[in-house]
């Protein structure tokens, strides 16, 4: 297995398509409000809902892994008691620890995994402005997922979508 790199389609955590390089949709992102309450679902390849997360003004959102109930996102993805720590963590199905670093404004998201906190298994890249091209070109974000994050691909892209939305709505 090699990295994998996936865009976003457009450039929305909340409503968008996760493509390979071959512009296959790998992941369905939609939000739809329901009662007044946004509620953003999560579809795989295979067009099943893997998560859903309910949006929340003032309370942290809650959120729904395939057939479970809902919890709080901050149970799920627990941040550090230490100030200016902008450390996010999390642990698969096996009880393995994962750890999402850079969530604080200007920071690139990069997650690594407990066994080897030096390098990190995935990485977002921001979409950017390339002002070197004449006219200036949008060079769009990426999402690279390397092999040992392939082992929990599903984890690794829902974790991200609730981080990134979370930044972007602040």
């Amino acid at each position: 297995m090699s990295t994998l790199s996936l865009s976003l389609h457009p450039d929305c955590p909340w409503n968008c398509t996760l493509d390979d390089p071959d512009d296959f949709i790998l992941y369905d992102v939609r939000t739809v409000v329901k009662m007044q309450t946004n509620y953003t679902f999560i579809r795989n390849a295979g067009d099943q809902v893997i998560a859903t997360i309910r949006w929340r003004d003032v309370l942290p959102d809650m959120i729904m892994l395939t057939e479970g109930s809902f919890v709080s996102v901050n149970s799920w993805l627990t941040r550090s008691l230490v100030p200016f720590n902008f450390n996010i963590k999390f642990k698969d199905d096996s009880g393995r620890g994962y750890t999402w670093r850079g969530n604080a404004p200007g920071l690139s998201l990069r997650l690594f995994a407990d066994e080897d906190p030096t390098t990190p298994i995935a990485q977002y890249y921001k979409s950017y402005r390339d002002w070197q091209t004449n006219p200036p070109r949008r060079v769009p974000s990426r999402f690279e997922i390397k092999p040992r994050a392939q082992e929990i691909f599903d984890l690794v892209v829902i974790s991200f979508l609730c981080l990134e939305k979370g930044r972007r709505a602040k």
